[in-house]
């Protein structure tokens, strides 16, 4: 299948991915790995199974977009929901994506349903799993400190534990005025990550990519204003080159995050 400047941790995930798990918890970069014009799907991305997150840094007036994937057969009830340790330190709202709909021949288009914590539901019919964007923000006065994020989900089985997910998030200064406001772009979700990343590394202005401020949250939204807010784009300096790839793109983004977060 990100959020001001977050630090996923490359790891290998090992027994517990490979166990095919009911509730995994993944980066927003891992959208990038589906292909333009496909779907979020239930079953684990090659690129998802190198990917953790583990210490995410989150600046204030910020934002952490992560992808909640509850894998079960159709019908299922479950619950989700997630602990924060101190309470109430980090504003959060919960999405739900339907996978199957075409949208606009984009899956980055469809409009995300916003539901309350916790939350009881059940897999839709002809589903296999439920996806869920979970969208943290950090406050503009938060206190500068770690905040225990934990996302959790229980698959209806009773007297079954909860599964856990344990993020340990690490409040920071903002490194300008953080721009909360949703955009939808007439270009795909790699090329304004791509436009961005490059911006930053190269000190060079970002080719012009027409978007328009929007107030309805979809996939593309969300991951814009993340890809903008990691990378605020350079205002001075030459022109980007296009044609540039940096090739390995979620790779690129995920070392361009981890060495802005050493910096700060």
């Amino acid at each position: 299948m990100r959020r001001c400047a977050v630090i996923p941790i490359l790891t290998i995930l090992g027994a517990w991915i490979a166990a095919a798990q009911d509730f995994s918890v993944y980066p927003d970069l891992v959208v990038l790995a589906e292909k333009e014009g496909g779907d979020l799907g239930c079953e684990p991305l090659p690129d998802a199974r190198n990917l953790e997150v583990l210490s995410p840094l989150l600046p204030r007036g910020g934002h952490l977009t992560l992808v909640l994937v509850v894998r079960a057969k159709a019908g299922t009830g479950f619950a989700i929901d997630v602990g924060l340790n101190p309470k109430d330190r980090t504003p959060m709202r919960l999405y739900r994506y339907f996978p199957g709909l075409k949208y606009a021949n984009s899956f980055y288009a469809q409009p995300l349903e916003e539901v309350t914590m916790p939350l009881r539901a059940r897999v839709a019919e002809g589903q296999r799993c439920a996806i869920f964007l979970l969208d943290v923000s950090a406050r503009r006065d938060a206190p500068l400190e770690r905040v225990k994020v934990e996302p959790a989900a229980w698959l209806g089985v009773p007297d079954q534990a909860w599964s856990r997910y344990p993020l340990e998030v690490r409040i920071a200064e903002a490194r300008a005025e953080e721009d909360s406001a949703l955009e939808e772009c007439e270009a795909t979700l790699a090329s304004v990550a791509r436009a961005a990343y490059q911006s930053r590394e190269k000190s060079c202005r970002p080719p012009g990519i027409a978007c328009r401020e929007t107030i309805e949250a979809t996939v593309g939204s969300l991951l814009t204003r993340q890809f903008r807010s990691d990378f605020p784009p350079s205002a001075t300096g030459p022109a980007c080159i296009e044609s540039e790839d940096p090739g390995g793109l979620i790779s690129a983004l995920l070392k361009a995050r981890a060495s802005a977060a050493k910096s700060r």
